[in-house]
Order: C-alpha cells, then structure tokens, then sequence
C-alpha cells in the first residue's frame, strides 16, 4: 500500500474555488481512497471495500489474509495554519488494538492549493504509518467524549512517522489514558466543591414598584 500511496505524489484535484478546509479534506480522503484501492485491485493476495458507514473509523479498508486493515486518511494544508486533527478515540484505538484480526492505518496527506481560482489541489507529501507504532511524543489525549487522541500542536508529521516503533503507542496508551483520567477527576472534582460552597444566594435584587 505505501508504494500505492508514494505514487499520488504530484498528483492535482479540483475541490472547488468555493471549498472550505472541511470540504477540501472530503475530497482529497476520496480520492486518495479511490485511487488506492484500484491500484490494490490487481494484488490478487488483497482485496479492498469502501468504509462501511458514514461513522466507521476507515475511508477504506485492505483486507489481507484474515486481516482488516482499516485506513484512516488525515489531509493538511502546507501552506496554511496548524490544525492539531483529532485522530480516533482511545477506546475505540484500544479495541483495535485488542482485536487479532484488525489494525489501523493513519494515511497523511500534505497538500498546496496550487490554483485557488478553481481549487486545484496539489499532493506533496504522503506517508502512512500503522497506529500501534505512533510516537506518543507527538500525541496527546484531549477532552472530547471519553478522550480523543490528537496531534500536538507542534508535532511535525514527517517525525511522527520517522519515529515510530513498533508497538510503541500499542504499549504506551493505557497509561497515557489513566493519567487523563486522571487529571479529569481532578478537575470534576474542584467544579464538585465549588458548587458545594456556592449553595447560597444571598444576592437582593432591585424589585420595582
């Protein structure tokens, strides 16, 4: 799949004049799904299929073997301000990580508006790496459900992908998820105690005659 990937390199897209970042990350994920699995359509040792719902963690998915790889595409601009995406849930990470018959696939897209007249959309950089072999130097967990994992604000993809070890995230994450939680007890529990001691109102309003 990497090679498949490598080869979109260069390649251009319209997403509109009218698109916006949400829209423009819509069609490069597109894209860049189509445009893999039809490559990986003549490995007769893979097959592909599109993401099973609106909702599922994958744009689309390899299944090798007795394995599914689920491929997760995430697009940046290159020339535009740092974004820190959200990537998946922990708990859904987890569950993939436990599972024996799925794995995750984070598929990075760097691209440059090349003709904003029309929204033509140039790939420059593209690079995958499997979700269990993520650097947590460059992830953290954010307060969004039971917690989101995301890239830090200064974290350089290209590092994030050079530095991976296998297994790295895979080891490291229920502890980085404890120590969340952690610090969100905390939190909940100093909004308990204010409210606790904010239980009078002792305040005289103005009441016209």
């Amino acid at each position: 799949m990497k090679s498949a990937a490598t080869g979109l390199l260069g390649s251009t897209v319209i997403a509109g004049a009218r698109a916006m970042q949400r829209g423009i990350a819509d069609v490069i994920e597109g894209f860049v799904a189509e445009a893999i699995t039809d490559e990986l359509r003549h490995d007769t040792a893979v097959s592909t299929h599109a993401a099973r719902g609106k909702k599922s963690v994958e744009d689309f998915s390899v299944h090798f073997r007795d394995q599914d790889v689920w491929v997760d595409v995430k697009s940046k601009n290159l020339r535009g301000s740092f974004s820190m995406p959200n990537l998946i849930s922990i708990k859904r990470l987890w569950n993939i990580f436990q599972s024996p018959t799925e794995s995750l696939m984070f598929l990075f897209v760097g691209y440059t508006i090349v003709e904003p007249s029309v929204g033509k959309i140039r790939i420059d950089t593209i690079s995958c790496v499997p979700a269990e072999d993520m650097n947590p130097e460059y992830l953290q967990i954010q307060n969004l459900g039971l917690g989101q994992l995301q890239l830090k604000n200064n974290a350089c993809i290209e590092e994030l992908v050079s530095q991976a070890s296998q297994g790295e995230l895979a080891r490291k994450l229920p502890d980085m998820a404890a120590a969340f939680h952690k610090r969100q007890m905390g939190k909940i529990q100093r909004e308990i105690d204010f409210w606790n001691l904010n239980k009078q109102y002792n305040k005289q309003c103005f009441k016209p005659d």
